[in-house]
């Protein structure tokens, strides 16, 4: 899953591994696609009227793909909204959280999120360069790697690790793209590709 998230704490809780869901996004998100059980037993915040806007390509080809998510966001109490990727930041309105997904095109993303002053979520690793998460070369600064499938879970502690325990984790049910990036040095870095540490 493309994953990358501004707010350490944003109640959300993992979702339950499934192909077309990490195939939308890569690296750190992938945390959030695995439902353990002591994920599923541990308390959470209450999520009642927690707002999530989700910024997607409405008319895109993996639309389906993003409404999946958001019934599984749905599912777990949170109010999720759909916005095409042409709107402009403003757009939010009262969102506690805004998620960018992988499936919109990072040419057609208005630009001002960065400045957005909401925990802001993204799934899209042609964007972290644009928010100032990353530096600007693309496969030296962020990428996507083509065949992954295990995580390296270096601060499983923290909440965005879903529960999930220290060292290398199996997140994808077959190999398929990994998004990844490396941020500043004011970062937390809750998880690696294998065996790169340098790529989170």
């Amino acid at each position: 899953m493309k994953f990358w998230n501004r707010c350490a704490d944003t109640g959300l809780v993992p979702a339950r591994k499934r192909r077309t869901f990490l195939t939308a996004a890569a690296a750190l998100g992938a945390l959030l696609a695995v439902t353990t059980p002591a994920a599923r037993a541990a308390p959470s915040e209450p999520r009642a009227g927690k707002k999530v806007v989700m910024v997607v390509q409405l008319n895109g080809p993996n639309l389906g793909v993003d409404q999946k998510i958001a019934a599984h966001l749905d599912a777990r109490g949170y109010s999720v909204r759909m916005l095409d990727q042409a709107q402009p930041p403003e757009a939010v309105g009262d969102a506690d959280l805004v998620v960018i997904s992988s499936t919109v095109s990072s040419k057609q993303v208005v630009g001002g999120w960065r400045y957005l002053a909401k925990p802001l979520l993204t799934w899209e690793n042609d964007l972290l360069d644009d928010f100032a998460m990353t530096g600007k070369r693309h496969d030296v600064d962020f990428g996507e790697a083509e065949k992954e499938r295990y995580l390296w879970l270096v601060n499983a502690p923290h909440p965005i690790a879903a529960g999930l325990p220290a060292g290398v984790t199996n997140v994808y049910v077959k190999q398929a793209a990994m998004s990844w990036g490396k941020p500043g040095l004011g970062a937390t870095t809750i998880a690696t590709l294998y065996g790169q540490p340098e790529k989170a």
